[in-house]
């Protein structure tokens, strides 16, 4: 049974279909080594199910790739609907999540502002300016990333 605030079936035609679009997540999540089915506790994968979707409607849309460099490392890029600008997102790595130290633990939004804002290299403000589905997508990359 649907939801009464369900969205309309949208009639968007997609860049990608679904399956290839399925395939770019899986690839990141093997990349990261995310096993969703050892996540503790529901509400962890619950979270990560969601953003993975979301991650999945990004691929289809045209608005999110990824590229393996030379040397095996993976980035994100976020094509931004509001302006056409890109946003690479390097591969994590240890001093990215440090970008979160000082943000206490129940600011959810400074942290993954803070640590989008790390791995683009451009800072957290830059992340603190996106609107719409564009938000919505590094959201759901922060969340992925915070998993990593």
């Amino acid at each position: 049974m649907s939801s009464k605030w369900a969205l309309p079936a949208e009639e968007t035609e997609y860049k990608i279909s679904e399956e290839t679009a399925a395939k770019s997540v899986m690839q990141i999540v093997t990349h990261y080594h995310i096993d969703i089915e050892r996540m503790p506790g529901d509400d962890q994968k619950n979270a990560i199910e969601s953003a993975l979707a979301t991650l999945q409607r990004g691929f289809q849309a045209g608005l999110l790739e990824t590229e393996i460099t030379d040397d095996g490392t993976m980035n994100v890029i976020q094509h931004l609907e509001s302006n056409k600008q890109t946003l690479t997102y390097k591969e994590m790595q240890g001093k990215h999540k440090r970008a979160m130290d000082g943000f206490p633990e129940g600011t959810l939004f400074e942290r993954q502002q803070a640590l989008l804002g790390s791995l683009c290299g451009l800072g957290k403000d830059v992340i603190g300016t996106l609107r719409g589905f564009d938000l919505k997508l590094a959201e759901a990359l922060s969340i992925f990333f915070l998993a990593a």
